[in-house]
């Protein structure tokens, strides 16, 4: 077993094997059925169907969208919804002064969730800056661009320190 007792793992077994508690105990046993009662072919297939549950919850059903290998893929709402995100890039790449908005990470964020490849969804000051990028060079202030830090005096009504945005 791991620090305190319990398991470091699982592992999934057809039919129950007390030997294999004896022989691994460090890991937490899981069989498809408790006895020997079901012949091997059911136990495999009730584990086929419980990795395919497993692999379901696990993935997303929305980052194929702007993945150009599913283009023949798609329902004709899936259609249209692609062709409006794919026009919202192309818009969104012709304007860099848009793309230097503190939002635009989170833009980003959701068009590569979708399945975009990142092609001109260029890194901006703000993930520098989060993510401390000191070797690429590309690092930034928060407050970078057109928003300059106001101090107190300079227009923050509380003494404290705003973006002006």
């Amino acid at each position: 077993a791991g620090a305190g007792g319990s398991p470091i793992g699982t592992v999934i077994t057809l039919h129950y094997r007390p030997f294999l508690n004896d022989l691994w105990p460090q890991l937490a046993l899981v069989p498809m059925e408790d006895g020997d009662t079901l012949p091997q072919s059911d136990c495999a297939r009730t584990l086929e169907i419980f990795l395919d549950r497993v692999s379901l919850l696990a993935s997303t059903t929305s980052r194929h969208l702007l993945d150009a290998n599913f283009d023949g893929t798609f329902s004709p709402q899936e259609h249209a919804l692609r062709e409006e995100l794919l026009d919202f890039r192309r818009r969104l790449l012709a304007k860099p002064e848009a793309r230097k908005a503190s939002a635009y990470r989170l833009v980003r964020d959701m068009l590569l969730a979708l399945g975009d490849d990142e092609r001109g969804l260029q890194r901006t000051p703000y993930d520098a800056w989060a993510n401390e990028d000191v070797e690429s060079g590309d690092v930034g202030e928060p407050w970078q661009g057109d928003a300059q830090p106001l101090l107190a005096g300079e227009g923050a009504e509380d003494g404290g320190i705003r973006a002006n945005c």
